[in-house]
């Protein structure tokens, strides 16, 4: 029995990471207009922070998938930071290469 919680509660510390992680739920929360500050005491340092026009920076976040041992697919997270207020957000994903179309993966074109 202490075998099984000794692993339950390191699953759980794996799982949650201390409330850093984002995911779809948790950006669609994110309100427009938001502080940066608030939006780094919910999701941390973000992965990249990206200098754009007319004083707007862009704050990305990566979410990994990841089935068995290997990443399955990312989601990137997008602020546009004006003021120190988030002013725009969108997402986009992406397949890790060798997890693209199996199919064309295994057939040989002539």
């Amino acid at each position: 029995m202490k075998n099984f919680s000794f692993f339950l509660l390191i699953f759980l510390a794996s799982c949650f990471g201390g409330g850093k992680n984002i995911c779809m739920d948790s950006f669609k929360d994110v309100e427009v207009g938001a502080s940066v500050d608030e939006l780094i005491a919910v999701y941390g340092k973000p992965y990249a922070i990206k200098a754009l026009e007319n004083g707007e920076e862009e704050y990305e976040y990566i979410e990994r998938m990841i089935l068995g041992n290997r990443t399955w697919e990312y989601r990137h997270y997008f602020f546009i930071v004006k003021d120190n207020r988030v002013a725009f957000k969108r997402y986009g994903e992406d397949v890790p290469r060798d997890k693209r179309n199996s199919y064309d993966m295994q057939t040989t074109y002539k």
